[in-house]
């Protein structure tokens, strides 16, 4: 039972270095030697792990799934309005881009890898599903525009949290981070949501949406 329990910690930090160095330097250019150096192991370590760079990915990848699932899950159990889901999701993000080598790694490799599809983009399919559920929801609630297409708002809303992103890494949006999401949402807002909607809604995300990852995900 121990040596499962310390195997199983290796693996944890090899997969949290791995994190680190594909947000610092990149998928193309970290190499299974430094991620073994990293972590303090042997490259042989790494490889009873591991048996290629892509299957470290597709660890991360899962890393930053496992921890934007269960967040998602937490505020759909709440009491806000779905759309308010939708903004808290966005502002969760850009927080988690400050917060986190996990999520920073599993959004560069989507862009520096786009053409290679699963387990390359794990992370981003799974934030599109958590925004198009909650964006369904909302429409089932009445809380979109009558004529407003979902499909048309996931693309909006989706394309302005990868678009941050870029500007986060090109070091051009500026602290905080949150507040770019917040100028976006209200713009968008009176385009898509009810009237009478919209002044319940905190563009600038509820409590819930300042959720930061656990230390176990880096």
């Amino acid at each position: 039972m121990a040596k499962q329990h310390r195997s199983e910690q290796t693996r944890n930090e090899i997969v949290r270095c791995a994190a680190r160095l594909f947000d610092r330097d990149g998928f193309p250019t970290a190499s299974m030697s430094e991620i073994s150096q990293a972590a303090g192991v042997t490259k042989g370590a790494v490889y009873f792990h591991f048996a290629s760079k892509d299957e470290l990915v597709g660890a991360v990848q899962e890393l930053g799934c496992v921890m934007l699932e269960s967040h998602a899950a937490k505020l759909a159990s709440n009491e806000n309005s779905p759309l308010q889901t939708v903004i808290d999701l966005t502002h969760t993000l850009a927080a988690w881009l400050d917060a986190s080598p996990v999520v920073r790694a599993c959004m560069r490799t989507a862009r520096e890898c786009a053409d290679r599809g699963a387990p390359f983009n794990d992370f981003y399919q799974a934030f599109l599903k958590a925004i198009r559920d909650a964006l369904a929801r909302a429409d089932a609630a009445g809380e979109l525009k009558s004529g407003v297409a979902q499909d048309a708002v996931l693309t909006q809303v989706v394309a302005a949290s990868t678009g941050l992103e870029v500007l986060w890494w090109a070091g051009t949006l500026p602290r905080p981070r949150t507040l770019a999401v917040t100028k976006v949402w209200e713009v968008l807002l009176p385009g898509i949501a009810v009237p009478a909607r919209t002044t319940r809604l905190e563009r600038a995300g509820s409590s819930a949406a300042a959720a930061r990852p656990p230390v176990s995900f880096g």
